[in-house]
């Protein structure tokens, strides 16, 4: 990236960290029973975050020198706004992915730089299905518990 194209992506850092950031309290009132003005909330701000991460690679797209070989590069950006609608709803699970963004405010390049390889991407994307398929079983067997307990399913018929 030239000298114009790598400020313009420093500018964008802050907004796209928050716009990570912002997916953990949107998924916590999704996921949650607060009532219709907080989910229409949390998907506005859905909406939002994945809006920031959309414009990011709009505007680095439109900037940078080689096109190519920003987005050989920048994968994660790529798979991100292609992977993490919120108009699509079976990748919901998907909006993890957003946070992988803020590894660089862990300062470890090195391990970074290996991870967003196109070989760490896949390694990172097959994790991710594992864990929201692994959650998704822990969180129907423990609704189904507490259906039971609460006695819906679980009372003789006599």
């Amino acid at each position: 990236m030239d000298e114009r194209s790598e400020r313009i992506a420093r500018i964008l850092d802050p907004i796209v960290t928050v716009a990570a950031l912002a997916v953990i309290p949107v998924i916590v009132v999704q996921e949650s029973d607060l009532g219709a003005g907080w989910k229409t909330l949390a998907d506005v701000v859905d909406w939002l975050s994945w809006s920031a991460f959309v414009a990011e690679v709009a505007i680095m797209l439109a900037v940078v020198p080689d096109r190519a070989r920003w987005l050989r590069h920048h994968m994660l950006e790529v798979a991100i706004v292609v992977l993490t609608p919120p108009f699509v709803a079976i990748f919901q699970s998907a909006r993890l992915l957003r946070l992988l963004r803020l590894v660089w405010l862990l300062r470890l390049y090195p391990v970074a730089h290996r991870l967003f390889t196109a070989a760490g991407v896949k390694s990172a994307a097959l994790l991710v299905a594992l864990i929201a398929v692994a959650g998704g079983a822990a969180f129907a067997e423990l609704e189904r518990g507490q259906t039971t307990a609460n006695g819906i399913y679980g009372r003789s018929r006599r």
